[in-house]
């Protein structure tokens, strides 16, 4: 899984779901990865990829990267698409891999752009109904479990109970901006006054920096992060980028 940066708009029409479709098979011919199931969102794309280990990160550069390049061309944009790395969560069982395909057929349905995975046409959901694909490897053990005609509407039940613990966790309220504040400040010897008083005191400078990259990582926005340490998105940004470096 990967986000925006800023939580924009990842594509902006159908023009740009179809390059990064086009991409993402380029990279599956280069790379001879299988994919068991995709999902395009507004701001973030989820894939059940099997790779190993030590290719993820040249498949996900190659794919995050091709398609960066091209939406900033496209739309005459600059800077970072991305939101640093991507996230994964390892597989380690049929049933679990079972599982992973379901949460990502049904991430629409849960964030209320659609009644059904059925309804959406960015993910392999319809390629599963079709039985067939030139893209995703169908998980057999899925295919064969599903041919009575009551077999889909198990998928269509947007459950979380087969999903891997780590992607359950993803659907939980939002963590305590104000615990993890709290904690840094503790183990720096500081106060959460001092960390949010703007001062350019370096252990000052270095907690905030912490304090944002955790903060982002645990999907806070960065607008709502820049107006509660009382800095501009772009300074957030920024700092974010420093991260990286």
């Amino acid at each position: 899984m990967a986000h925006s940066i800023e939580g924009k708009d990842l594509f902006e029409d159908d023009c740009d779901r179809k390059v990064f479709l086009a991409i993402l098979k380029r990279v599956k011919e280069q790379t001879r990865i299988a994919i068991y199931s995709y999902c395009l969102m507004p701001n973030h794309f989820h894939l059940a990829l099997k790779v190993a280990e030590t290719m993820l990160d040249v498949v996900m550069g190659r794919l995050m990267g091709g398609y960066a390049k091209y939406l900033n061309a496209r739309h005459h944009r600059r800077g970072h698409v991305f939101h640093g790395r991507h996230k994964e969560v390892p597989v380690r069982s049929d049933r679990q891999l079972i599982g992973l395909v379901r949460y990502i057929h049904n991430n629409p349905v849960r964030w209320g752009l659609a009644k059904l995975p059925k309804e959406w046409q960015w993910s392999s959901y319809r390629e599963y109904q079709k039985r067939e694909s030139q893209l995703v490897e169908l998980v057999e053990t899925v295919t064969d479990s599903d041919e009575s005609p009551a077999g889909f509407d198990a998928w269509e039940k947007p459950t979380m109970d087969s999903a891997p613990s780590l992607l359950r966790s993803e659907v939980r309220p939002p963590f305590d901006y104000s615990a993890l504040l709290e904690d840094i400040a503790a183990r720096r010897g500081l106060t959460a006054t001092e960390i949010g008083s703007g001062s350019r005191r370096r252990d000052l400078v270095a907690a905030r920096r912490e304090l944002i990259q955790e903060a982002v990582r645990r999907a806070m926005r960065v607008t709502e992060l820049a107006q509660r340490l009382g800095l501009t998105p772009q300074a957030v940004s920024w700092t974010l980028k420093t991260c990286e470096t």
